[in-house]
This record gives structure tokens, C-alpha cells and sequence, in this order.
């Protein structure tokens, strides 16, 4: 029963590759646009400087969600060039318009110690020119679609890589001397059927462990982890978050109404 159950739960996770891998596209869309324009200098702290995002509207969080604000709702809408800029980085013929109606709340349940989570949702609606893969013509095409996203503060802190005056050689020293020393502990109690049950209990475990993640997975929400979006300053970008969500929305392969596939024959 157990087997089964982590078969499916398996199938379950890999049902969803397609939309991590689609979503990890557009969390790595502003990295290679760093390296590919040369603007990958980094800080002493290791920190990538990244590009100016094209539409962007940073908000505090600390500012509008709190004690007494469980939620904050904003309406955003890109300019002229804004667009102009959006087009061109996503290889699009013209954007004519791009809005959004959001709600913004404190997400508890994915966050961590030190890592803060805001849930985004609402709605996206934007007009966009492409180009049809069929006839080579610019049509105009109407988007509107749901957007509920959950954006985890990501990059590096300030304290990040302080030792509290300890070296590296030093930490390594008592972590190694540490393991060594349970090592020898274990040694002397271990046998065979306790290492048996061990073994059995550690393989149920992880099937429950699982088990209890999927009960609070929600197939429709998005895990975005972007510096460029959200970063560890408390300062969250959703112009940059309705932009990346846009253009993972749009129709890879756009198709002009009206028009029927091409047909090749060869003969001979």
C-alpha cells in the first residue's frame, strides 16, 4: 500500500514538470538579460546588478500589509513606453495595453524563518500584437486571465556569510569532528534489526511526509522566486511580477483567426 501510494504521489508531482519548467523561465528571464548585456558586474557580496525593470511598480510590504491591513488592493497600468520596452524584450510586434487589478496579503503557510511570502492575485488584461505562425501577419489579439502567484523573498542578506569571527577552516573543523563523534556513538548501539526498522520507519515517513504536502497543494498557484521580483530588502515589484506572468500566458505558437493550416506535399 505504501509503494502505491508513492507511486501515485509521484505521478502527481510529475504531472506538474511542465508548469515548474515554464514558470522557471520566467524566473530566470532577467539573469540571462544581465549576462547578455554585459551589465553582470557583482558586488563584494556576490550579488548580479540587474537591469531596470521595464514596468515597475516596487511597493513596501511592510508598509501595506501589517496588524491591521490583512490585505491591499492595487490597479496598475503600464505607459506608452513601458509597452514600447515590454515588446521589445519579449519579441513582440506591439503591446498595446497592459493593466492589472491585484490583491496583495501576507502568505504564512509558505513562508519560512527570515523568508516572507506574499500571495498575489487578481486579474491581467492586455492587448498584444503577433505575429501568426501559419500566414507571417501581425493580428491584434485580447488577453484577460486569473493570476494567483505566491512570491517568496529570494537573494542574499546583509549578515549572509558572517561566521561570528569564525573562519571557514574553523567551521568545517567542528562540523567534521561533530560528525565523527556521532559516528562512534551510533557504532556502539547499532544492529541489524534496528537498522531494519530504521529503515522501514524512514521510508514511512517520507511516504506521510509527502502525503501532507500534497493535501495543501494547490495546482493553481504559482511559486515565484525572482530577486528581480522580490527581494530579501522587503520591496516587491508587481509591475515586473504582472510582466513575467503576461508574457508566460501568451500563446507560444499564435495562429490568426480565420486561417487553416499549411499543407506540404512532395512528389517525385
Amino acid at each position: 500500500m505504501q509503494k502505491l501510494t508513492f507511486i501515485l504521489v509521484i505521478h502527481h508531482l510529475f504531472c506538474h514538470v511542465d508548469s515548474f519548467t515554464t514558470n522557471l523561465h520566467g524566473k530566470l528571464q532577467h539573469r540571462i538579460l544581465a549576462l547578455s548585456s554585459g551589465n553582470d558586474s557583482s558586488s563584494s557580496t556576490g550579488r548580479i546588478d540587474f537591469p531596470p525593470n521595464e514596468f515597475s511598480r516596487p511597493l513596501r510590504t511592510g508598509a501595506i500589509l501589517g496588524p491591521k491591513r490583512r490585505e491591499y488592493t492595487i490597479e496598475i497600468s503600464a505607459k506608452e513606453e513601458e509597452l514600447q520596452a515590454l515588446a521589445k524584450r519579449f519579441s513582440l510586434s506591439n503591446i498595446k495595453t497592459l493593466s492589472a487589478d491585484l490583491v496583495l496579503s501576507s502568505d504564512r503557510h509558505n513562508g519560512s524563518a527570515g523568508v516572507e511570502c506574499i500571495q498575489v492575485r487578481g486579474d491581467i488584461v492586455a492587448t498584444v500584437t503577433q505575429t501568426c505562425v501559419r500566414t507571417n501577419e501581425d493580428f491584434e489579439v485580447d488577453l484577460a486571465f486569473k493570476m494567483n502567484s505566491v512570491v517568496k523573498a529570494c537573494g542574499v542578506r546583509e549578515d549572509e556569510g558572517d561566521l561570528g569571527g569564525l573562519s571557514v577552516a574553523d567551521v568545517e573543523g567542528a562540523l567534521n569532528a561533530g560528525r565523527g563523534s556521532n559516528r562512534r556513538k551510533g557504532n556502539k548501539v547499532r544492529k541489524e534489526g534496528t537498522v531494519r526498522n530504521s529503515r522501514q520507519s524512514w521510508e514511512t515517513m517520507r511516504v506521510r511526509e509527502i502525503e501532507e504536502l500534497l493535501k495543501d497543494f494547490d495546482i493553481e498557484e504559482d511559486i515565484v522566486e525572482d530577486e528581480s521580483i522580490f527581494g530579501m530588502d522587503g520591496m516587491i515589484d508587481i509591475g515586473e511580477l504582472v510582466a513575467q506572468t503576461f508574457r508566460l500566458k501568451l500563446d507560444p505558437y499564435p495562429k490568426k483567426p480565420g486561417t487553416e493550416p499549411i499543407n506540404y506535399s512532395i512528389t517525385g
